[in-house]
């Protein structure tokens, strides 16, 4: 994007998928499922994110589309408060 820093970095979804060799296209089972990608955890995830903070590359990091659940998983872990929590059209704070 030729941007030193973004302003607030999002985990679209809760959820991952695997991708195929593009890293773009989702892969699908026998049944047409998308295949989970479980490699990573929730709190990794975030984790990661933290890091982009600390080196400048982000100046606030958030989720979207999590539940209640899933953003208390986060707020336990959390060494940056999360700063978003986008929901569809609407927006709340973490």
């Amino acid at each position: 994007m030729g941007l030193d820093y973004v302003d607030l970095f999002l985990i679209h979804n809760p959820a991952s998928v695997q991708t195929g060799p593009d890293e773009m296209t989702p892969l699908r089972d026998a049944d047409n499922h998308l295949i989970p990608d479980t490699s990573a955890t929730l709190e990794e995830t975030w984790k990661a994110l933290e890091d982009l903070v600390k080196e400048g590359k982000t100046k606030a990091i958030g989720v979207s589309n999590f539940s209640i659940e899933q953003v208390e998983r986060i707020a336990k872990c959390a060494k940056i408060k999360c700063a978003n929590h986008q929901v569809g059209q609407s927006y709340i704070n973490c």
